[in-house]
């Protein structure tokens, strides 16, 4: 895929490469006839100033087009679409287990995994009573490791996607000390109490909106943990909210950077999970920036709000806001 870069400078050698082939006359008759009196202006102007007016009329359409296929490459959507799809079709294969000794029904059964070798353990109406096995629970989660009485008890495995957890379980709950390793190999130690990430750093299902039914089944926390909340820096992912930046308690605090799908991209300061204090925001459809105060959200104080010119080039105004309502507008020599 070309570059927004690459296509000004293909856009720049074709207009150059017209001149020179059919003349610089020629192809202003062709431009000029076709604009009737609009045209016969420029017929007095520096050929070259002509063409490079016109080129960069050509630049301004180009970059219209291009800024709207940025805007899908990098919202949260997209990047969470391309990480989940990374693995879908390669991994299909990892979870389905032979076995090779035994029914894996009833009785002492060998359950085998291409990657992870044989799992020896004791079935029972197709249910792991002691030993070690494979308990598949979803498409691409499972789990690997020691049972007794059909429950997680011992060392184990989590597989969550291409992410593992290493630990320890009692009674089907994971406590003490876990070793995340990402898709990536980087590992991260943690602490886990009642299956809950407690301290440390690691990868776990998590929302800012718990009352929602399915809010675990899209929302992922990369970065540290304290008390069972993120603490610290780190990574929310929900598919169509990117945060990255400071959280206390589980709340954006501090300097952070915030994407919603198809709407704005917020590079600022947080408090209690509310915009406040000195931010940019970035409209992703008008295209329009601002930069000044926040407080609860909203623009409050003073601020500056650019939008692009009619052709080319942008305007620029300053503000005086007061809880999200534009109330005087400063001069140009205030600038």
């Amino acid at each position: 895929m070309y570059s927004h870069a690459h296509v000004c400078m293909y856009v720049c050698m074709y207009v150059c490469s017209i001149v020179r082939f059919f003349g610089t006359r020629r192809v202003l008759h062709l431009s000029t006839g076709s604009m009737g009196k609009s045209g016969a202006c420029f017929q007095g102007l520096d050929p070259t100033c002509i063409m490079i007016h016109r080129s960069l009329l050509v630049l301004l359409l180009t970059n219209f087009l291009f800024q709207s296929n940025h805007s899908k490459k990098t919202s949260p959507v997209s990047w969470h679409e391309h990480h989940r799809a990374s693995f879908s079709s390669s991994s299909h294969r990892l979870y389905h287990p032979t076995c090779s000794k035994g029914n894996c029904t009833h009785g002492q059964s060998t359950l085998h995994h291409h990657l992870h070798g044989p799992h020896a353990a004791f079935y029972h109406d197709g249910r792991i009573m002691s030993g070690r096995g494979i308990h598949n629970i979803s498409h691409n989660h499972y789990y690997r490791g020691h049972f007794q009485n059909n429950t997680y008890h011992g060392l184990g495995v989590m597989h969550r996607g291409r992410t593992t957890y290493h630990g320890r379980y009692h009674t089907g709950v994971l406590s003490g000390p876990v070793t995340t390793t990402l898709r990536n190999g980087t590992v991260w130690r943690s602490h886990f109490h009642n299956s809950i990430p407690w301290s440390g750093k690691t990868r776990w299902p998590w929302c800012i909106d718990d009352t929602r039914i399915d809010c675990l089944d899209h929302g992922v926390y990369l970065g540290h943990w304290w008390m069972g909340k993120p603490n610290g820096f780190g990574i929310f992912i929900n598919g169509t909210v990117r945060y990255e930046g400071g959280f206390i308690d589980g709340t954006f605090t501090g300097h952070g950077i915030l994407m919603i799908e198809n709407q704005y991209r917020y590079d600022g300061y947080f408090q209690m999970g509310e915009k406040h204090g000195n931010g940019v925001m970035y409209d992703l459809h008008k295209h329009v920036k601002f930069w000044g105060e926040f407080r609860e959200n909203e623009k409050h104080g003073i601020g500056f709000t650019r939008w692009p010119g009619f052709l080319y080039g942008f305007n620029v105004r300053k503000n005086m806001w007061r809880n999200g309502i534009q109330k005087i507008d400063l001069p140009h020599s205030e600038l």
